[in-house]
């Protein structure tokens, strides 16, 4: 009887100590940690991403924030190259993608090494089918060649709220330029844009004002109300007529870019074309020969003009760049683009 308890209490340490280990080196691991002898691997953080030269077209490009500390006593060479995928149950890796931009919300790890008992974090991209299920593999390469992996699976299900909200920001964008520039009721204005309506409205009022005194109507002694009806007249017919369309371009973590197209817009040198004509027409009719009251007769006709002129197309790269505040994304109008884009879309582009 003491021989059979003997072996029993011989059989369950072995059983202990195999679930303790698998082919990683005698990896322990959880849901978002795995460490062995040399290293530990965490995932502190993942979400989607859009980026530009990166993501493909079915598949999804995944941001990942990982931790590395270094447990063995030399150091751990490190870079992105470092870290791998593995499709569960299958053996070709999937390299990260190597992306660097000052211009990201990203933190890339840089080429160095780890020493003893220090930790490091950045982030790594991988593009993934949806569809199918990961395993993030860090090899622990040291100073004199030796290393061992250590593998986490990666649960998909974690990012999926990042995964639903990467339309939000071509949300926001749409309903900024609808409410703001097409005189469009749009309800993710509230939804999804940090910008308060109003404050941005006098931003927007002040670009066109500063566009148009020493152009369109440099010879129309326009007051403040004036200017207010010109660009309420210029909203109304752009809204009516015009053609524009967004898409987002890039967007990582509170950062996003938007691409905005001009297919058919308002142009201010065809609509100081067409106002030159109306100035003209008085001049003929008339014996005076008045050149301010030629450019307030043109101004009353602002609106036949606005719905009458030849609509052009920009060529111009345009964007829109919007950072998450609260929830919800901020466009900046004195950002460089962003001032670009609002003046294009206020008529002024070639």
């Amino acid at each position: 009887m003491k021989k059979w308890t003997g072996w029993l209490v011989v059989l369950g340490v072995l059983l202990l100590v195999g679930c303790g280990q698998n082919d990683s080196g005698g990896a322990k691991t959880n849901n978002t940690k795995s460490s062995n002898a040399s290293a530990e691997l965490k995932v502190k953080k993942g979400e989607y991403a859009v980026l530009p030269k990166v993501t493909e077209e079915g598949q999804n490009t995944l941001v990942l924030n990982v931790q590395v500390k270094n447990k063995g006593k030399k150091k751990i060479y490190m870079t992105s190259e470092n870290f791998s995928l593995y499709e569960k149950g299958k053996d070709e890796k999937i390299k990260a993608e190597d992306v660097y931009s000052s211009d990201l919300d990203l933190s890339p790890f840089d080429y160095g090494t780890l020493s003893a008992g220090k930790s490091m974090s950045g982030d790594i991209i991988f593009n993934i089918d949806p569809k199918k299920e990961y395993e993030l593999s860090f090899s622990t390469m040291t100073s004199d060649g030796d290393g061992q992996d250590v593998q986490v699976a990666i649960d998909k299900d974690k990012f999926k709220k990042s995964k639903d909200a990467l339309n939000d920001a071509e949300k926001a964008g749409q309903a900024f330029i609808d409410v703001l520039f097409l005189g469009k009721d749009n309800v993710n204005y509230d939804k999804f844009v940090a910008n308060q309506k109003g404050q941005t409205q006098e931003e927007i009022s002040k670009i066109y004002k500063d566009i148009n005194e020493d152009g369109l109507f440099y010879s129309t002694d326009l007051n403040d109300e004036g200017y207010k009806t010109a660009l309420d007249l210029f909203i109304k017919a752009q809204g009516k007529r015009s053609k524009i369309t967004i898409e987002t371009e890039e967007q990582v973590g509170d950062n996003a870019e938007l691409a905005v197209d001009i297919d058919e817009g308002l142009n201010n040198d065809e609509i100081s074309d067409l106002f030159s004509d109306y100035s003209e027409t008085y001049l003929e009719s008339t014996d005076d020969y008045d050149s301010e009251k030629a450019s307030q007769y043109a101004f009353s006709k602002f609106k036949d003009i606005l719905n009458q002129v030849e609509l052009k197309s920009s060529r111009s790269e345009l964007k829109l760049k919007l950072v998450k505040e609260d929830g919800k994304w901020k466009i900046d109008p004195k950002e460089e683009e962003n001032e670009q884009t609002i003046k294009a879309l206020l008529g002024n582009f070639y």
